[in-house]
């Protein structure tokens, strides 16, 4: 309304031959740009619905390691896919920019606010999408054994906020525990992996690698530790109890 005032003169734009139909502006502003920016979550997510639908998930094996070029032996541990990284940084950045914008008037600012509005949601998402890829390149999730220096690396997790590196010789056992949380009130079972560890001192503590939704996962990962650590088997009632 700033811009125009009551009793002011400015240029209306009207269709020839039919002057009823007047705009006082023409093509696309930044309200337009806005509107379509707090849409984009909805729309994210009925994309992927419908790339679900199209484009069945295929099952993939429980256990895919593979080999980096140092010569350690490896597999990714609950690493979240660039497409989703990229997907998340741009609905939430989306929904900020539409709230920032309806608060401080950005909806009747002009045109290059929206596009620049537009052009920070954008840049959210190469760079979501270039920090997940460069994780996966270096690495960051994967759980290596290295068969040549007997030494295993386990990525953070949990309270771990740094890779920890452990020799073989001091892995004393390999076991599943079943944890069972209750998230927004809906009980959830997980299964984590864990590592009995001996320390310099001649103890012994716990270190987890990773949680699992299914138990086979969790087995499968057990039992290409085991065969590589060569562990002997957890007994039933071990692992009974442990759960317990």
């Amino acid at each position: 309304m700033k811009r125009y005032p009551v009793g002011a003169s400015v240029p209306v734009y009207y269709r020839p031959g039919q002057s009823s139909e007047a705009v006082l502006e023409v093509g696309l502003d930044s309200s337009e740009l806005f509107v379509l920016l707090g849409l984009m979550p909805f729309n994210l997510i009925a994309l992927w619905l419908c790339a679900l639908m199209m484009w069945p998930s295929k099952p993939e094996p429980l256990v895919s390691p593979f080999f980096r070029e140092e010569g350690s032996e490896c597999v990714t541990l609950d690493a979240p896919s660039p497409i989703r990284r990229t997907s998340l940084a741009l609905g939430v950045s989306g929904i900020v920019c539409f709230a920032l914008g309806g608060l401080t008037g950005g909806f009747s600012a002009p045109l290059p606010v929206g596009v620049g509005a537009w052009g920070l949601v954008i840049a959210c998402g190469v760079f979501a999408a270039r920090k997940a890829r460069a994780r996966l390149k270096a690495g960051h999730h994967d759980l290596r054994l290295h068969a040549q220096a007997k030494s295993l690396s386990l990525p953070p997790f949990s309270a771990r906020k740094h890779r920890l590196d452990l020799r073989w010789r001091d892995v004393l056992a390999l076991r599943i525990v079943p944890q069972l949380r209750t998230p927004k009130g809906k009980d959830v079972s997980l299964y984590r992996l864990t590592l009995e560890v001996s320390t310099a001192h001649g103890g012994e503590h716990q270190e987890a690698i990773a949680d699992f939704s299914r138990q086979e996962e969790a087995e499968a990962l057990e039992h290409w530790l085991r065969k590589h650590l060569k562990l002997g088997e957890t007994a039933p009632d071990e692992l009974r109890s442990a759960g317990a």
